[in-house]
């Protein structure tokens, strides 16, 4: 038996493992069948017998009962499937897992429309995150023929170069505006020049697989972890093409400049360059959080750096800061320390005693260039414990003067006073100690304040949810940073309301009304809800593949079956994209998985776009751990967790304030919450693109819903409860933002 399993090489060590305890008998065993040659080999296997039973009128899923289906999705801890292998597919493909006759739980798919992956996004991120976890043997990059992107950016190719044989698309993805198109058209563009002559049927073969190559070589290039397990040969990543109408799997193997790309890996160490997207306001408050947690428990050091290569990147390709910081000279304060961030990363400003005047003011002009000019989107005015300037205006204060404004330190001073003197009035009887924390508290907020009503940048900015302002105090002893928020009267000092800023600072409540009303979207999602619950019963129902999809779901990468299994529908009726989070879209520029989300609408016209949160995702628990200070992710993981963290935060910070008794319920609170809130804020991202939005004007609704991976079951959440002012808000912005003039 020992022998079979680990084949001919191995045949003069059978006497020798005969005499190894059964246990390390079958370690050997599992270790080999896991081997890269092993998966590979059973790929294949599983392939022909796939187009095997297809001859033959049989589904490959056959040998599993309904009832083993259900089984199979749910997670067992002393049973739980081993991955093989990692498959990076089309978001219009057939069933990966039934393609290569696997059992549900021994592929880990992640899906996109046009398997396009682009350098540094979420993509790179959600494949990285599931190598790091599941540890395959063989990452699988699935070309196909069929392909609609492919087949768009041939023809647009075509056309450029004269070629009057293109087909005829449809007129909604004949541009090359979306962005997923741009994507492949280089692809596309070296197939024309392989073969000229060749037809649209040869040069969409050729740009697939020319496309998976790219998609590769994104992979080699912007994941450390990827790269490297791939040089120490822990790893094969190969790419394979599909043929669509016979199911059958050509394996073309590694990239063919593999050692070349593997000779100049990425480094460990990287920088956000201009040609970076910026970064929204609450993960730019998340990634200072946390920056914050792992300087307190001596886990940072990112501003350190060893590789002259990422410096020479940073001085060529321009800046794109996180944020703006506001913080006192004090050379005990240091900024980038403090919040363990990489050079490039904070644009500061500092001066004694964080102070701003009311009018003209240079640190208000210099955050104004910040936030119009580099993209910030979040400001941050940080006073200290201990803070010289504070103390001087407080004793200042306290004896009853007024400071001296004839001199440049009193005309700083003079910018502190009102708040040292509401200290000293408001704890009259208390120690010094406690007027000082208030006063620099108060200065803290009350240089908020004069930023907001002197700047219409930044107050526009701010209405127009393009910018955030909070305030924090870093504690010179403990390392800690205390986060004091946006100013308590934003509204007041904006001179409007604002609702989605009402909704962000409330406590998260859920809204349990019927998503299921009278239109075309929701007699979808009762199609949605009723397969669900057949799969639950194991009472699904086989029904013939369709060509026309009537829903986009948007999944995890932890799910261990096909989600139109986990909803019972026709193969074809569902378009499914999986990747792990970390869409970051500007009104500018898309990411990736947002791109393919806007090529399927213009090309299917779902009328449901369903964000199908997991619950018991691992992106949540790691999530939650980087808010505890663990070591700091690499960039493309961090990419992927910057969204995740956002509604960690407030979900921690919520249920902080609601007292729950045991440390299990305050757990589990915390998770369901950042989980719902994932959803809601993923929808929020997606809205950013012009694209989606003009759907959701046409009528398709974008929903949130929350898979229960310990039964199966899908909570249907509804549509974002503030979705309709985000739209109006986000248009609003785009015609502010096309109409600012830029003098710098």
């Amino acid at each position: 038996r020992v022998s079979r399993t680990l084949g001919p090489r191995f045949l003069g060590c059978a006497p020798v493992l005969a005499r190894l305890p059964l246990a390390r008998h079958l370690h050997l065993e599992a270790e080999d069948e896991r081997s890269a040659t092993q998966v590979l080999h059973q790929l294949l296997q599983g392939n022909k017998r796939y187009m095997d039973q297809k001859v033959d009128g049989k589904q490959s899923e056959d040998r599993y009962s309904q009832n083993v289906l259900v089984e199979k999705f749910i997670e067992r801890p002393l049973t739980k499937s081993k991955v093989k292998a990692v498959v990076c597919a089309d978001a219009h493909s057939l069933h990966v897992a039934s393609l290569f006759d696997q059992a549900p739980g021994e592929l880990a798919v992640m899906r996109v429309m046009g398997t396009a992956i682009s350098p540094e996004d979420a993509m790179v991120g959600s494949v990285e995150f599931l190598v790091e976890q599941q540890s395959p043997s063989i990452l699988l990059v699935l070309s196909q023929s069929k392909n609609h992107v492919v087949e768009c950016a041939v023809r647009l190719t075509m056309l450029r170069a004269g070629r009057k044989d293109a087909p005829q698309l449809p007129e909604e993805v004949t541009t090359e505006d979306l962005c997923i198109v741009k994507h492949v058209l280089p692809a596309a563009h070296d197939a024309l020049l392989e073969r000229p002559q060749g037809s649209f049927e040869t040069l969409c073969r050729l740009a697939s697989q020319l496309n998976m190559w790219n998609s590769i070589q994104a992979l080699l290039q912007s994941s450390k972890l990827i790269a490297d397990q791939v040089a120490t040969g822990n790893l094969q990543l190969h790419g394979a093409y599909m043929n669509k109408d016979t199911g059958k799997v050509q394996f073309l193997g590694q990239h063919p400049s593999e050692a070349s790309l593997l000779s100049a890996r990425p480094s460990a160490e990287a920088m956000r360059t201009a040609e970076d997207p910026p970064i929204p306001s609450e993960e730019a408050l998340a990634s200072l959080v946390v920056g914050n947690k792992r300087y307190v428990a001596g886990l940072g050091g990112k501003v350190i750096l060893h590789d002259d290569n990422v410096r020479l990147q940073l001085s060529q390709q321009g800046q794109n800061p996180v944020a703006v910081v506001v913080g006192c000279a004090d050379s005990r304060a240091p900024v980038e320390i403090l919040f363990d961030m990489r050079p490039g990363d904070l644009f500061v400003l500092r001066n004694a005693g964080n102070t701003v005047t009311s009018g003209t003011c240079n640190i208000i002009g210099s955050a104004e260039y910040a936030v119009k000019h580099l993209g910030c989107k979040l400001v941050i005015v940080m006073g200290h414990t201990q803070c010289g300037a504070v103390t001087a205006a407080l004793d200042t204060a306290l004896a009853g003067q007024a400071a001296d404004d004839r001199t440049n330190i009193g005309k700083v001073l003079a910018e502190i006073m009102s708040s040292a003197e509401t200290a000293a009035q408001n704890l009259p009887k208390s120690d010094k100690a406690n007027q000082l924390i208030l006063a620099t508290k108060l200065n803290v907020h009350e240089t908020m304040k004069k930023m907001i009503q002197s700047s219409h940048i930044l107050s526009t900015s701010i209405v127009e949810m393009d910018l955030q302002i909070h305030g924090a105090v870093y504690d010179l002893f403990s390392g800690n940073v205390e986060w004091l928020g946006q100013p308590k009267d934003l509204e007041k000092l904006i001179g409007e309301e604002l609702p989605m800023h009402q909704w962000k600072t409330k406590p998260y409540v859920r809204d349990f009304s019927s998503p299921f009303t009278d239109t075309p979207a929701a007699q979808v999602l009762k199609q949605l809800y009723d397969g669900n619950q057949r799969f639950m019963q194991g009472e699904s129902v086989k029904q013939p593949a369709v060509q026309k999809p009537v829903a986009m779901i948007v999944g995890g990468g932890q799910t261990p079956m096909s989600l139109d299994k986990v909803f019972d529908v026709a193969e074809g009726s569902v378009l499914t994209q999986r990747t792990m989070g970390g869409i970051q879209n500007t009104s500018e520029k898309v990411d990736t998985p947002t791109a393919s989300i806007e090529y399927a609408i213009a090309r299917f016209h779902p009328k449901v776009l369903l964000v199908l949160a997991e619950s018991n995702s691992a992106l949540v628990q790691q999530a939650l751990e980087q808010i505890d200070g663990a070591p700091p992710p690499s960039m493309p993981m961090e990419r992927v967790l910057s969204d995740v963290m956002v509604s960690a935060l407030r979900a921690v910070e919520q249920v902080n304030k609601e007292g729950l008794l045991t440390a299990a319920g305050r757990a589990r609170k915390i998770r369901q919450l950042t989980v719902e809130l994932d959803a809601l804020y993923t929808i929020e991202q997606l809205l950013v693109s012009k694209v989606i939005r003009a759907a959701v004007q046409r009528g398709v609704e974008v929903h949130a819903a929350v898979l229960n991976q310990d039964t199966g079951e899908v909570d249907f959440m509804g549509q974002h409860p503030m979705a309709d002012y985000i739209c109006e808000r986000l248009d609003s912005r785009d015609q502010w933002v096309n109409s600012f003039s830029d003098p710098i």
